[in-house]
């Protein structure tokens, strides 16, 4: 077989001979991580190759590196790090690359996730970013993702003050704490934390900030930097924050512009005010929905378990029913969103701000709907576009993909035909 030009001057490797399109078998790899790793890559680029093919140059200067230079393919296991899809990342932003893989020099004494993370930050970053700033490449879902476009920005010299995307401010002080967020931290926890400790100066507490619920929720951050400051000013328990954290959270997903009450209020008013409402929520639930919590007087544990009684599921939109559909070699399907963990994972997901919706959810003014789509041959279904309806005339009021973007021709045409199928007024997609 004549070499063509992905191969051209490189050594000939399992990967690239996959990405060839090469006819191959599971039984001439020996190896079974190499072999487990091929037939990824070859469900990858196989099955739509005519989608994939923007991405074979830079796959093919990749993955043949990998493979030949590192174990992350030969020894090491798809379960303890699945390499491919962070190669096939790196590959859809290779016009951000600063420099060639044919240049990394792996320092092969690193441990898999390690080595894997100097192989970003070679191509991407003109400097050493926080450990915590790779993380962005291990995020399952789209290609394309708005942490990965920040990771691009900061490895460019950017500041996080001015992320592509982003509105919610960002102070100096805020931006400087985020670079000393924990390892674990996704980029916006780690902007959560950043905020967090510019004004409580608390790095247990900001980090504990950070894993809450109000942890993403930026779209009421006129709700949630003033209680750091107030917090900050009082030095009260900590305990005493996530209580009316907790509180706010509650009254701003009940009425969206809550934030906006704090002023002239101090903070153990608000730790009264916080006592009284999970006091009451209590009064009001059944022994059998707090049972195990006996004696835990207002603990985190019992708060959730209140907060999840009364936030847990609102009502489906009448006459709806399960939606599922096969175009061109891709599975979609629809359904809709009943629950705040899972409308503020849609939001967080597709980059807007659907996730501060529970208001108009609780109140029975909206329904929101998820659009997912995935290759029929065995893919995981990936969020694409949000919807919301308004109850009252069942009208289509939005339909948004990742980061406020138009949905594609294609999810166009699968909404058109749920909302006939489902009797909902098409509204904005008829413009």
């Amino acid at each position: 077989m004549n070499a063509s030009p992905l191969l051209k001057g490189r050594p000939i490797s399992v990967c690239s001979l996959v990405l060839e399109g090469v006819s191959w078998s599971a039984l001439s790899i020996r190896n079974p991580c190499l072999r487990s790793h091929a037939r990824v890559l070859a469900r990858m680029t196989s099955r739509d190759r005519g989608k994939a093919v923007f991405l074979l140059p830079s796959l093919a200067r990749l993955a043949p590196i990998v493979e030949l230079r590192t174990p992350l393919l030969t020894q090491v296991r798809r379960e303890v790090l699945n390499t491919l899809p962070v190669l096939v990342r790196l590959g859809a932003h290779h016009r951000d690359w600063i420099r060639g893989p044919e240049s990394w020099q792996p320092d092969l004494s690193l441990r898999p996730r390690d080595l894997l993370l100097s192989l970003i930050g070679h191509l991407l970053a003109n400097y050493a970013l926080p450990r915590f700033c790779g993380n962005a490449w291990l995020i399952d879902g789209p290609l394309v993702h708005i942490e990965r476009e920040w990771y691009c920005h900061l490895g460019k010299g950017g500041s996080p003050r001015t992320f592509p995307g982003w509105i919610p401010k960002v102070s100096r002080r805020a931006s400087h704490e985020f670079l000393s967020a924990p390892d674990h931290f996704r980029m916006r926890e780690a902007l959560r934390y950043g905020q967090a400790q510019a004004i409580v100066k608390d790095r247990d507490l900001s980090i504990a900030i950070a894993g809450s619920r109000i942890a993403l929720d930026f779209h009421h951050d006129r709700l949630w930097l003033p209680l750091f400051g107030m917090w900050a000013d009082s030095r009260r328990d900590p305990d005493e924050f996530f209580l009316v954290a907790d509180y706010l959270w509650a009254k701003a997903n009940e009425g969206g512009s809550f934030g906006i009450r704090l002023s002239g209020r101090n903070f153990p008013d608000l730790v009264r005010s916080a006592a009284r409402f999970f006091e009451k929520l209590g009064e009001s639930a059944l022994p059998e929905e707090l049972a195990g919590l006996a004696g835990c007087e207002l603990s985190s544990s019992l708060r959730n378990r209140l907060l999840d009684r009364r936030f847990r599921r609102w009502d489906s939109l009448e006459g709806v029913k399960p939606y599922r559909s096969e175009k061109s070699g891709w599975r979609y399907e629809i359904c809709e969103i009943n629950n705040p963990t899972d409308l503020i994972a849609e939001g967080r997901d597709m980059a807007h701000c659907v996730g501060g919706y529970g208001w108009l959810c609780q109140s029975g003014r909206s329904s929101i709907f998820s659009l997912m789509s995935c290759k029929l041959a065995g893919g995981v279904l990936d969020r694409e576009v949000t919807m919301e309806v308004a109850r009252s005339s069942r009208r289509l009021v939005q339909a948004r993909a990742w980061s406020n973007r138009l949905p594609h021709p294609v999810a166009r045409r699968v909404i058109l035909d749920w909302c006939q199928k489902n009797e909902i007024d098409p509204g904005v997609l008829q413009r």
